[in-house]
């Protein structure tokens, strides 16, 4: 065999890649890849068709009890600003809602012997709603029964409507509630809150965030960590020893003024003039 076959033929064995390589960019680099793909997809998908909705709707059916509460904080529960509508369920019958406050609202119904409280949300689109007990069992006294619900001055604000009403509460604190008045003779009438949220939960970061430190890795497990560990220490220790060359280098024209290849020269000028 001529010496240029000898230099042309390709070592086999040096170019044949390790186990390690071949696990590292064949199957753990693919995976990495594919996670990094679906963090995308997610992310892209809870930005457009999984965005959360702005406006909320949630709802709650009443029978058997005249007056209707709000916990406190319900009214804030999703945004600043909330609108209570009622529908009494008939055309001819009056429904009103005032805002007051917990104390009020709790002395107003303490002479009743059960009311619906709305506690929460059981969904998106449903109320969560529980029975309430009075904390007296005496009977109302002469001033409550004077006053009609529309005309006390317990309320922050009072509004009332035959069929249906509606009242906006905006930026309520939070011990401020809602109280619903449907009348005597209730039946199937409907409490409805309203928000529209001035901002939603970005559920789509997280996934981009992820998708994009996947890539990396899947980068690095097909350059770096699919080198074999002597070549890997072999270039840490020859980047650490190019960074101290460097940091040598500038040291040394420093103590001596002049570059070596000046002063050379420079010397080499005073020789020819002698």
């Amino acid at each position: 065999m001529s010496a240029e076959e000898q230099t042309t033929r390709p070592d086999k064995g040096a170019k044949r890649p390790s186990r390690h390589a071949k696990i590292m960019r064949g199957v753990v680099t693919p995976i990495f890849g594919l996670l990094a793909v679906a963090a995308v997809v997610l992310g892209y998908m809870n930005a457009t068709m999984w965005k959360p909705s702005t406006e909320i709707t949630a709802s709650a059916t009443m029978s058997g009890s005249r007056y209707v509460v709000t916990d406190p904080n319900v009214l804030t529960l999703l945004d600043q600003n909330a609108t209570i509508t009622v529908d009494s369920g008939s055309s001819q019958d009056e429904a009103c809602v005032a805002l007051g406050s917990s104390k009020d609202v709790a002395g107003w119904v303490a002479s009743e012997k059960s009311y619906t409280r709305i506690t929460g949300l059981a969904s998106w689109s449903e109320l969560s709603t529980q029975k309430g007990s009075s904390t007296s069992q005496g009977a109302p006294t002469s001033a409550d029964d004077a006053v009609s619900f529309k005309d006390s001055d317990m309320w922050t604000a009072v509004k009332c409507g035959t069929g249906s009403v509606s009242l906006k509460s905006k930026k309520t604190g939070a011990s401020t509630v809602a109280i619903v008045d449907l009348g005597e003779n209730v039946t199937n009438a409907k409490v409805q809150l309203h928000w529209v949220r001035s901002e939603v939960p970005d559920f789509a970061m997280p996934f981009y965030l992820s998708g994009g430190l996947l890539a990396v890795l899947a980068v690095l497990c097909a350059s770096v960590f699919a080198m074999p560990p002597h070549k890997r220490r072999k270039r840490m220790v020859e980047g650490k020893a190019s960074a101290v060359i460097e940091e040598e280098a500038p040291a040394s024209i420093a103590v001596s003024g002049k570059p070596d290849g000046a002063s050379r020269r420079n010397r080499r000028r005073h020789a020819t003039h002698r």
